[in-house]
């Protein structure tokens, strides 16, 4: 049979070593003691506190002195080096600002001595076209005169006689002291007719311009000296300079332009007029051209 095993009684005495349930507000006793142990060993196994090395501390510090200084010296350095680099850069440009006022000086001056040499120049131009209208003062110059060949001085001479028969102006008035062809550029023939006296080449000019005026039909052309070919008219002015030629050129132009109605030449000098009864303008230089324009 099975034996039955029963707890043993519990006694009054042993009823009274266990203790009841704790609340949260008590402590318990063991509880305690434990912590405070614990407490006490950590402390106890805790490494003591080291006392510092003051001659380290001075050493590190000496290295960052040294190191400070040593940055400090290098940037004294660059900006030595900067203050320098800025002396001889201020050194430049004092240098460059000098040759510049030099230079402006100098265009300065060379400005003035080319208008003093423009002048001159001009002056001398003038003077030069001066002495060659006076070479030219008693000169003619007859245009669309066909050439034929074998043409001499005396077929020209003889040419010069028909106009001066045609025009009613007596040929034993004009002595030719020389005549001669002109090559041009331009396809118009061209000569020369040299007179004696600067009257003579007036009287033919003036008789010309009265003949054409009276026959404005039928002004003076080649088929009045019966030259053979086609028909065209035959023109006399003075034999003017190359400067004096293109300014009459020029004046003809502006005249078209602004509606004058006169141009011509006289002893040299270029003329314009607006129209019959109006003051005449004389022309020396391109300059008054403009000026002209201007006033308009």
């Amino acid at each position: 049979m099975p034996l039955k095993r029963t707890p043993p009684k519990t006694t009054a005495s042993t009823a009274l070593d266990v203790h009841p349930l704790q609340t949260h507000s008590q402590s318990d006793p063991d509880l305690c003691a434990t912590y405070s142990t614990n407490v006490i060993t950590a402390k106890a196994t805790l490494r003591p506190k080291r006392k510092r090395d003051r001659s380290a501390d001075h050493a590190d510090f000496e290295d960052f002195k040294n190191t400070i200084m040593t940055v400090l010296k290098d940037l004294q350095t660059t900006i030595s080096e900067i203050k320098e680099q800025n002396v001889k850069l201020q050194e430049s440009v004092d240098f460059t600002a000098h040759k510049y006022d030099e230079i402006l000086t100098k265009m300065k001056q060379i400005e003035e001595d080319r208008k003093v040499d423009k002048t001159y120049i001009r002056s001398l131009e003038d003077k030069i076209d001066r002495l060659e209208q006076q070479n030219r003062a008693c000169s003619i110059e007859i245009r669309n005169i066909p050439k034929k060949a074998g043409e001499t001085k005396q077929d020209l001479t003889d040419t010069l006689y028909d106009i001066c028969k045609i025009i009613k102006l007596p040929p034993q008035d004009i002595i030719v002291k020389d005549i001669f062809r002109v090559n041009k550029k331009s396809n118009t023939p061209t000569v020369i007719a040299e007179l004696n006296t600067v009257n003579q080449k007036e009287s033919i000019l003036k008789c010309m311009k009265k003949f054409n005026k009276g026959n404005s039909n039928n002004k003076l052309n080649s088929e009045q000296l019966k030259i053979h070919g086609p028909r065209v008219p035959i023109y006399i002015s003075e034999n003017l300079s190359p400067k004096t030629k293109r300014l009459y050129f020029l004046a003809r132009d502006y005249a078209a332009q602004e509606k004058y109605k006169f141009c011509w030449t006289s002893y040299g000098k270029v003329y314009l007029r607006k129209e019959e009864g109006s003051p005449l303008k004389r022309v020396n230089a391109d300059d008054d051209l403009t000026e002209l324009k201007l006033q308009k």
